[in-house]
């Protein structure tokens, strides 16, 4: 390297480096948005079930337990109906941008609280409007709207952090909000004893909190505006290289009949010459130069606007596939009608809807033998349902008639949740590669197992600070076992462009299927039954980590580091 092009390699850095820089801040900034917002949803998550119990409930003295299963299947329909807005995503991401989508999808965890102060109001009212059953289809409605749109909220904010992202920086800026996102527990349960000021035993209290909670988020969600759109960033990048790809590909066979969704939409932006004349390429003048560089420009603008209205090219646009660098692109859009070790072809993916390309890549994953780790996504699940939908009644004590001193030991249950998720959540980055990763999970679930050992004891006990011990625990497992799993699976399949989405489908029919399960277990508050289906699912997945481990030492599949 001589003197001028280590200049210029040092200017470059320096620009890099100051790029870097404002993205990271940027990055913070849109962090501690979706944090204040997810901690104050959080906040009014835990106190849905104290809102039903009240609103349903002839008298503090004679508390109705039966009205937690309404917002146990608000939770239900949820998550059951979530992962169906992850075939809108492109389309959003193509026509709108990041800040209005995250503002619009902000209002599905809002409305999802609406339901619970409208109940308060209601507390003994005989109006028309308050009638038990119009409570119930609002509170259902609401579920299904508010599930489709967290979705879309979780996935924009992955979007707009992969754009942010250079190849260094990108798991970086996923493990934040993964932190981020495991904080939110325990910051909306110190929210929650703050809120615990006001008595909750008189009237129309409940709804008041409810209605300063729905207020705030409200408030923090407008701070999405105030985002930035990078130009530059890996949207346009990636959109060029999907460009510029097939541009060079179809002047290469200008003389072929070309078939085929990509390159028909790319020819019909392009006007590319099919003659493909070496002379006139070799005489061009400045001139024409300069016409070709700005109908380029004018092109990919075109190739951008049309790319989300054909089924070929819009199924290319998934989380996966836009966090992968542009080298392992390049490398996937030139893999043709073959399979490898661990990835499928992008033509495999076209001519196919949304949930063929689930199962297609389901189908992969058992192929390589890894279905076992999706058992796992079902364990978290399992964890997840049993949180916000049995914690309320396996913490709270029905013989204590004061709504408000239930709350608190509630609330102090969670707070030992999201201290147990804080440090779970370190386990994104725990000993490096995927091998020592499934090692880790081995040790999580004994961990796990521990804490339902404790569960137990407390069961029979009934000693608070064991429940406080199996909250910690388990809050750590889920967090773990959740970071590790997307890592590990990932870092083994990173060009399976459908993995992100298939995780999210198991994950969330799993929390749906258990939902009724655990919802079954609260019409008789039967934590027994609770406890062994959680200890069980604890053990099939420990069953099936060991299981992976041995085909790794047997070498009959591969991990990669």
């Amino acid at each position: 390297m001589n003197e001028s092009e280590f200049k210029k390699y040092k200017r470059n850095l320096k620009v890099r480096e100051k790029s870097s820089s404002k993205s990271l801040w940027l990055v913070i900034y849109i962090c501690f948005i979706y944090l204040l917002f997810g901690s104050f949803n959080m906040c009014g998550k835990i106190f849905l079930t104290c809102a039903y119990i009240y609103s349903f409930s002839e008298s503090i003295s004679n508390l109705d337990y039966t009205s937690l299963n309404l917002v146990n299947f608000q939770w239900f329909l949820f998550q059951l109906v979530g992962p169906l807005s992850l075939t809108f995503i492109p389309n959003l991401i193509g026509k709108m941008k990041f800040r209005y989508i995250l503002v619009a999808a902000s209002l599905g965890p809002i409305i999802f609280l609406t339901p619970a102060p409208y109940a308060c109001l209601c507390k003994d009212s005989s109006s028309p409007g308050c009638d038990k059953a119009i409570i119930y289809l609002c509170a259902i409605l609401v579920s299904i709207i508010a599930g489709l749109m967290q979705s879309i909220l979780l996935f924009t904010m992955l979007f707009y952090l992969s754009n942010l992202s250079k190849s260094q920086e990108k798991v970086i800026y996923y493990g934040s909000f993964f932190f981020i996102h495991s904080l939110q527990w325990l910051l909306g349960s110190l929210i929650g004893e703050v809120f615990l000021t006001y008595d909750m035993n008189q009237d129309n209290s409940i709804s008041k909190v409810f209605g300063l909670l729905i207020l705030l988020q409200f408030v923090v969600s407008l701070l999405y505006l105030s985002i930035p759109e990078k130009s530059d960033g890996r949207y346009d990048k990636f959109h060029r290289t999907i460009f510029e790809y097939f541009n060079t590909k179809s002047q290469k066979q200008s003389k072929l009949e070309l078939t085929g969704g990509i390159r028909e939409l790319l020819l019909k932006s392009t006007y590319i010459n099919s003659d493909n004349d070496d002379e006139s390429d070799t005489f061009k003048n400045a001139e024409e130069t300069s016409r070709s560089q700005s109908k380029s420009a004018v092109d990919l603008h075109l190739f951008k606007s049309q790319m989300f209205q054909n089924s070929n090219t819009k199924s290319i646009m998934t989380l996966q596939c836009f966090s992968i660098e542009e080298q392992s692109l390049v490398e996937l859009l030139e893999s043709t009608n073959q399979q490898t070790k661990n990835s499928i072809s992008i033509e495999e993916y076209q001519n196919r809807n949304y949930f063929q390309n689930i199962y297609l890549t389901f189908e992969k994953l058992y192929q390589e033998g890894f279905l076992s780790v999706l058992v796992l996504l079902c364990f978290i699940a399992c964890i997840q349902s049993f949180l916000f939908i049995y914690f309320f009644p396996f913490f709270a004590y029905p013989g204590i008639k004061k709504l408000t001193f239930q709350a608190g030991l509630v609330l102090q249950g969670y707070l030992y949740v999201g201290v147990g998720e804080l440090f779970g959540s370190f386990g994104i980055g725990w000993l490096g590669d995927s091998k020592d990763k499934i090692n880790a999970l081995i040790y999580i679930l004994y961990i796990f197992q521990f804490g339902c050992f404790v569960a137990w004891t407390s069961y029979y006990f009934q000693y608070e600070i064991l429940v406080l011990v199996f909250s910690c625990a388990t809050g750590f497992c889920d967090s773990a076992m959740t970071s590790s799993v997307i890592s590990v699976l990932t870092l083994r399949f990173p060009k399976l462009i459908y993995l992100v989405d298939l995780m999210y489908f198991i994950y969330s029919i799993s929390f749906a299927a258990l939902a009724l399960i655990f919802i079954t277990c609260n019409f008789n508050n039967n934590t027994f039954i609770s406890l062994i289906l959680l200890q069980v699912f604890g053990l099939v997945s420990l069953f099936s980590v060991y299981k992976i481990n041995n085909l790794i030492e047997n070498k009959q599949i591969v991990v990669l580091s």
